[in-house]
């Protein structure tokens, strides 16, 4: 049986849909001819038969791995109807960018205050230990350097700037190791980015 699929970015994206797949199986079972089925097929990045690696990240969302397309169209969808909500983005090549759902000027962050945030998003109950394996990457800290000094200067300046984002000083950013009722955060998430 034939794999027919390709991957790209980490995703794989089927070359046709399951839904095309069976038609022209029952077409062929059927003894009809299947050449005019030829050539019609294509994926559409809509199709909810394609897998990828990208999924939304919020309070409340249960994170299904989707197409970027998809994930991108569900991601919008939320952030219309919150213009309360920080969006957060990270992204191939731990690209990450953040922005306030009601204007959209989307400015660079610094990966590791968006892996925090989504991170804490995804899962509130995390280890401290693991928040700060996932948050503190190997190739920012020299094998001298202090892991915990190193995430607690990164949890710092994350708050910094979702306190300047909201331009709100009395924003409490967290409470204790996790992070507070009163930070709305939407995050799209490339998954290999978020590991």
């Amino acid at each position: 049986m034939q794999d027919d699929s390709e991957v790209k970015n980490g995703d794989r994206i089927e070359r046709q849909s399951a839904a095309f797949n069976m038609l022209e199986f029952a077409t062929y079972m059927s003894g009809r001819a299947y050449q005019p089925l030829e050539g019609s097929s294509s994926p559409s990045p809509m199709d909810p038969f394609r897998k990828g690696n990208w999924f939304v990240v919020g309070r409340n969302i249960y994170p299904i791995k989707m197409t970027e397309e998809m994930a991108r169209v569900e991601f919008e969808d939320r952030a219309d109807k919150n213009p309360a909500l920080i969006l957060i983005e990270l992204t191939p090549q731990d690209h990450a960018r953040i922005c306030l759902a009601r204007d959209r000027e989307w400015s660079p962050w610094n990966r590791s205050y968006a892996k925090l945030f989504l991170l804490l998003i995804d899962n509130p109950r995390i280890p401290k230990v693991d928040l700060e394996r996932k948050v503190v990457a190997k190739d920012e800290a020299s094998p001298s350097a202090n892991p915990s000094a190193k995430f607690r200067q990164i949890k710092k300046r994350a708050k910094e700037g979702i306190v300047t984002l909201m331009e709100n000083p009395f924003l409490e950013v967290f409470d204790g190791d996790q992070l507070s009722n009163e930070v709305p955060i939407l995050g799209l998430v490339h998954g290999p980015s978020f590991r």
